[in-house]
């Protein structure tokens, strides 16, 4: 029983530490984007591209949503920055 556990834990752990890498980086982006008012939103997509790239995803320029939110009375170098990626379910195969 506690093989199996160290056993799934092993293979759990890189995938979850991946995934917080990866969205750690996004925040990176977002927030280093955002306060750049010269960044446009192609150029925050290709940021996350050369992320998706480091992290060697599945992930094509279309599946990435860039929207700024100015929020009244916050001025304009504040402004938020979202970045969303639409996913598609893939089947992997298992080893």
């Amino acid at each position: 029983m506690i093989a199996a556990v160290v056993v799934g834990l092993f293979q759990v752990a890189p995938v979850m530490l991946a995934n917080y890498s990866f969205q750690d980086d996004l925040k990176t982006v977002s927030l280093m984007d955002s306060s750049n008012l010269q960044k446009t939103d192609e150029d925050v997509r290709n940021d996350v591209l050369r992320k998706v790239k480091e992290h060697d995803l599945p992930i094509e320029a279309k599946q990435i949503a860039v929207q700024r939110i100015n929020t009244p009375g916050i001025s304009q170098s504040t402004s938020l920055l979202t970045i969303r990626l639409r996913s598609i379910c893939r089947d992997i195969p298992s080893t």
